[in-house]
């Protein structure tokens, strides 16, 4: 008889001892869900996902992706063109855009605050595990079933009956788990949990394995990292389970006691310490850059580019991540820190040495470079000098062979100047990249520019003409050019309409 007792008193303890991981899809993830579940099992636990509609909302995906997929590419083109410092026209219509695609997906049933309060309540207590994913949007987790604020999830679980039997969080959203998003919202919302993770930077799409991967090895790890005994060896299991691309760069808060002090901030790209620590020091550095950044867009005079690789930081742990609104901060940066490091092949004395040497007046390449101001006034004057040199009657009669070198010259320097001048960190990684640019096309946009200006009478039509009469006569790479030269005179004779 006492034996029957313990045994049941056994069972009844294990299954009281059990509990469950929520799994919150945002975005109709069926794969990540799937790895969750299967991490679930073996831990003995199940998985329970909601939106408890689920399966309704899934109905709407396939005309809802498309209309998602432009709002999302509309909303990065509008980051990059800086439109919240910029109100242009582009702007404009991008931003009506926006609000098309919102209109449109209104009519869409989605998941509001109120349901997951709702879904919530219908929870157990012995809930284990929260995971929440969806694409981060600013301060949101959305998708194709709704957008849902993080501050409204903070809200909704502190109505959560089991809210304190929480242990762990995994905020699998682009740039989810910043220093500051961790100290200052998800561990409020879950004060009980000791482990927070997910994405620092850019996280893994849906249908991506690297992602499932990186779900199943957490949540088979968790107990071995939650186990270690110092800062080092917690980074170490951390990186263990994380991505190995800096692309995908994960983070986690470990919470082993009850002081707030006790808090580690965890990375799999960046040095581990005290999350405190690390988050003043971030924010000094975050102060510096946003100042620096402030001067550069008002006239870059009094900002040396020498200062810009220091803004992350000295210290590894000190570096951080613009997110959301300010996520293209991220990019200049590193545009402006490539200029002023002496180590890089962009750096702003390599650039304007690659202007012939006739340029060296526009160029100074042995004077140092001063400021960002000075750098953008030496690429302007040498872009001019370059524009000037290629006036069609200058180069009208010149063999296109002997153009070929400063044609390309040229092309460089207005890639360089697109660049600098808009901060767009990706017209500079095509410097190495971009394809050779013909001199015959140089010369016939040149001479279009004629036309335009009313200073020839001569028609595209002719000029080709009396083009495919030299090309019957040259011969090797001369011919080459010039038959570029006839096609490029051709598209623009399409494009503009003219004879």
């Amino acid at each position: 008889m006492i034996k029957l007792f313990l045994s049941l008193l056994l069972v009844v303890f294990t299954v009281a001892a059990r509990a469950d991981i929520v799994f919150i899809d945002m975005n109709n993830v069926d794969e990540e869900i799937n790895a969750a579940r299967e991490a679930a099992k073996k831990r003995g636990e199940k998985l329970i996902v909601i939106p408890t509609k689920r399966d309704r909302l899934r109905k709407d995906s396939k005309e809802k992706q498309p209309i998602l997929e432009e709002q999302y590419a509309v909303g990065r083109q509008y980051n990059k063109l800086k439109c919240r410092q910029f109100e242009t026209n582009d702007c404009k219509t991008l931003l009506r855009r926006y609000q098309d695609t919102a209109e449109k997906l209104s009519k869409f049933e989605s998941y509001s605050v109120d349901e997951l309060k709702e879904d919530l309540k219908s929870l157990p207590k012995n809930i284990s595990t929260v995971m929440i994913s969806g694409h981060d949007g600013e301060g949101s987790f959305k998708g194709e079933f709704g957008n849902i604020q993080n501050q409204d999830f903070l809200n909704a679980f502190k109505e959560f009956k089991g809210r304190n039997n929480i242990k762990s969080l995994y905020l699998l959203g682009c740039y989810s788990t910043t220093t500051n998003t961790m100290s200052k919202l998800w561990k409020q919302a879950f004060p009980s949990a000791s482990l927070i993770a997910g994405y620092e930077g850019v996280g893994f799409l849906r249908d991506n394995p690297q992602g499932h991967a990186f779900i199943r090895k957490a949540l088979a790890e968790e107990s071995n990292l939650l186990a270690a005994k110092s800062i080092n060896e917690a980074q170490t299991k951390f990186r263990d389970i994380s991505p190995k691309q800096s692309k995908y760069s994960t983070a986690a808060c470990l919470q082993k006691t009850d002081n707030p002090e006790d808090s580690v901030y965890l990375s799999a790209t960046r040095e581990a310490g005290k999350l405190n620590e690390v988050l003043n020091c971030q924010s000094g550095q975050r102060g510096q850059a946003i100042n620096y950044l402030k001067c550069i867009h008002q006239d870059g005079k009094n900002c040396p580019l020498s200062e810009a690789p220091k803004l992350w930081g000295d210290r590894p742990e000190c570096r951080f991540v613009f997110n959301g609104r300010q996520s293209r901060m991220n990019d200049e940066l590193y545009l402006l820190s490539m200029l002023g490091d002496p180590q890089s092949q962009f750096n702003s004395k390599n650039i304007l040495a690659y202007a012939s040497p006739e340029f060296d007046m526009a160029s100074r390449p042995n004077q140092e470079v001063t400021s960002f101001k000075d750098f953008k006034d030496r690429l302007l004057a040498i872009k001019k000098k370059y524009e000037a040199s290629f006036d069609f009657d200058r180069i009208q009669k010149v063999p296109l062979d002997q153009l070929e070198a400063k044609a390309n010259e040229k092309a460089y320097f207005d890639r360089v100047w697109l660049g600098v001048s808009n901060l767009d960190l990706a017209q500079i990684y095509k410097l190495s990249t971009a394809p050779s640019v013909s001199p015959g096309e140089l010369r016939a946009q040149a001479f279009a520019q004629k036309i335009h200006s009313g200073e020839t009478k001569i028609k595209i039509s002719q000029r080709i003409q009396s083009l495919n009469s030299d090309a019957a006569k040259a011969t090797g790479r001369n011919r080459d050019l010039l038959q570029l030269e006839i096609e490029a005179l051709r598209k623009i004779q399409v494009q503009s309409g003219l004879p």
